[in-house]
């Protein structure tokens, strides 16, 4: 069948017109057509050919397209199908993108970059008619590369380590400790006046407190989805300390770290302090020094809400998740009942591995896991705590004086009301009364 256009404005003939191809044929023309913003405007279009519209566009494929496009023509694909009359097709000027249409009898793409609002209504038209053409010349032609797919593996977050080993070298014997002293605040300076050659004045100097976070553990350090920004009990943490510093709790650069970056970080000078859940140690206190306790979370186990599980000890060989880097690891391999361990960089990871059925539970501090519990209403925390960690705020080793300093502003946000606040906040239900920790000291 051939083309019937309809009277419509003037237009230079193509320079090759197109000839007419059977449905799921090879293309064997190549022509160009000029669209603009008026009306009716019409040309000739071929596959394999190139179309201006205020961009690029390419149209290729394995089905012959032939015929006139324009206001109440008609589109002729192998001489076999007709689409005519004027679509308007709304979209915001300059919209560019990439659209892909597959059909039985062939492959139709076609990519438009920039354009004008009606230049690119244009190329919908043309990509719906391309695509109208390819879905009824394709002749119920059979499907190729049939593959007989019986079961696939659910895929795993990246990183993922099954039983990881307990460290990755050998360390020295940790001396005994209390890991919840800290050093003794030594005042507060006012913001913006901090004492020359203190490492708080080179904060001061740099004009930004950074700080290492996270941004998947919801409630304590996450991403607000609706405006994008890090919140939560930690991050709460952190903008007191910048107020302090500078009078301004938004003069912080975060840096997003997993749990087994927190303490190199910290050695490396990457951060100026690390708030994360981090569980204050005395193996950790001889790498780097911590504040004083902030919050006491416990370990505890989660599961579906339909698992027969109830405490730690069911779950002997069974797969249990926990984040690289965490105390959580060490008290799981230390249970009665050792499970088989899968280790991620993220928590949130666990959450999907449990979801996804490829873990029997999870287990970590019960802070992080009522906010996992929060997020999906399908899964429980089960059991008691079977473990106690203070969290503490990582600093440098060498900077004593920001210890003193942080405790100083801690003191005064348990005082003034600032630390129930947020707990009320985020943390309200954990279940966890809004008690504060009692500050100890070493010195």
């Amino acid at each position: 069948m051939t083309p019937t256009p309809r009277p419509g404005p003037a237009h230079p003939p193509p320079a090759d017109p197109p000839a007419s191809t059977p449905a799921g044929g090879g293309a064997r023309s190549a022509s160009v057509v000029e669209v603009n913003d008026a009306a009716g405007t019409g040309g000739a279009a071929g596959t394999g050919g190139t179309v201006g519209i205020g961009g690029e566009m390419e149209v290729g494929g394995t089905v012959g397209v032939g015929g006139v496009v324009g206001t109440d023509s008609a589109v002729v694909t192998g001489g076999a199908v007709r689409v005519g009359g004027a679509v308007e097709v709304g979209g915001a000027p300059g919209v560019g993108g990439v659209v892909g249409v597959r059909g039985s009898g062939g492959a139709v793409g076609v990519r438009a970059v920039g354009g004008s609002g009606a230049r690119m209504r244009r190329v919908a038209v043309l990509a719906v008619a391309v695509a109208l053409a390819v879905t009824a010349c394709g002749g119920g032609a059979a499907p190729v590369d049939r593959v007989d797919v019986r079961s696939v593996e659910r895929p795993q977050p990246v990183g993922v380590e099954v039983n990881p080993p307990t460290s990755t070298g050998a360390t020295a014997a940790v001396p005994p400790c209390d890991p919840t002293a800290s050093l003794r605040p030594a005042g507060k300076p006012t913001p913006g006046l901090m004492p020359a050659g203190t490492t708080m004045r080179a904060i001061q100097d740099r004009g930004r407190l950074i700080a290492g976070v996270d941004q998947n553990t919801f409630l304590f350090g996450f991403r607000d989805p609706t405006t994008n920004a890090l919140t939560g009990f930690d991050i709460d943490r952190v903008r007191e300390i910048a107020a302090a510093i500078f009078g301004d709790p938004d003069r912080v650069q975060f840096k997003v770290i997993t749990s087994a970056e927190r303490v190199d970080a910290l050695k490396r000078g990457d951060v100026d302090i690390v708030v994360r859940t981090m569980t204050a140690t005395c193996a950790r206190w001889a790498d780097i020094n911590f504040s004083a306790i902030y919050y006491t979370a416990g370990q505890r186990v989660l599961v579906e809400k339909s698992s027969p599980i109830t405490a730690v000890d069911q779950l002997g060989g069974k797969r249990v998740c926990a984040a690289k880097g965490s105390t959580s690891i060490t008290k799981l391999r230390d249970s009665p009942a050792p499970p088989d361990l899968l280790a991620v960089d993220n928590w949130s990871d666990c959450l999907v591995l449990l979801q996804q059925g490829q873990v029997t539970a999870i287990s970590t501090d019960d802070t992080i896991l009522v906010g996992m519990a929060a997020q999906d209403p399908n899964v429980k925390m089960v059991g008691p705590r079977f473990t106690e960690e203070p969290y503490g705020i990582g600093i440098p080793k060498q900077s004593e004086d920001m210890v003193r300093f942080v405790n100083a502003v801690l003191e005064d946000s348990i005082r003034t009301g600032s630390w129930t606040a947020s707990h009320n906040r985020w943390l309200d239900g954990s279940g966890q009364p809004a008690n504060p920790p009692v500050a100890r000291y070493r010195d």
